[in-house]
């Protein structure tokens, strides 16, 4: 089963959610070149920012990339009710 997930782009900047898990208070912001997404551009200048609530700062700022990506399907499966049964 395909699903789409809707996006919007040019990103708004600052982001106002969490970039990573969607959760609704941005505590840090990380600096990003601008690249594509589907072929368009992400951010509206030549860089942009990539919000992260608080626990998921703390994951970023000690490279616990496997955490981080827990972290976000949890969070996207709550959010969603889509999971990994779905796509089988």
């Amino acid at each position: 089963m395909t699903r789409h997930v809707p996006h919007r782009l040019p990103h708004d900047d600052p982001p106002d959610r969490c970039n990573f898990c969607g959760a609704s208070e941005v505590q840090t912001l990380y600096l990003c070149g601008n690249f594509k997404f589907r072929g368009q551009y992400i951010f509206k200048g030549a860089n942009g920012y990539w919000g992260a609530c608080a626990e998921c700062a703390a994951l970023i700022d000690v490279d616990n990339w496997k955490q981080l990506t827990v972290r976000v399907l949890a969070m996207g499966s709550r959010r969603t009710g889509f999971t990994a049964d779905h796509a089988a």
